[in-house]
């Protein structure tokens, strides 16, 4: 359980969610309405996000599992990338 995968609001209602967001389970409050919502990864008032395993970041199955990260805008200064190398992290 290093790296849960993101899960878009769309994704989560079609797969994850037990009643397609059809009532709030505590993490939808509704399904989304339009396109630009089920690409979202949290809305502020109606999705909180989800992350969940996948067969890609099982690395208990594949050694050579990766993850997923948010990193901060390119125009800010980090050391991201250079954990990720010392670290031997493989990102999708």
């Amino acid at each position: 359980e290093t790296f849960l995968a993101p899960t878009t609001w769309g994704d989560y209602c079609k797969d994850v969610s037990s009643n397609n967001c059809t009532t709030d389970d505590g993490i939808a409050k509704r399904a989304p309405e339009n396109q630009a919502e089920e690409a979202k990864y949290h809305d502020g008032e109606n999705y909180d996000g989800h992350f969940r395993n996948t067969t890609q970041n099982d690395c208990d199955t594949h050694p050579k599992c990766t993850g997923h990260i948010i990193d901060t805008p390119c125009s800010w200064s980090t050391y991201t990338v250079q954990q990720l190398f010392q670290n031997n992290i493989l990102l999708s």
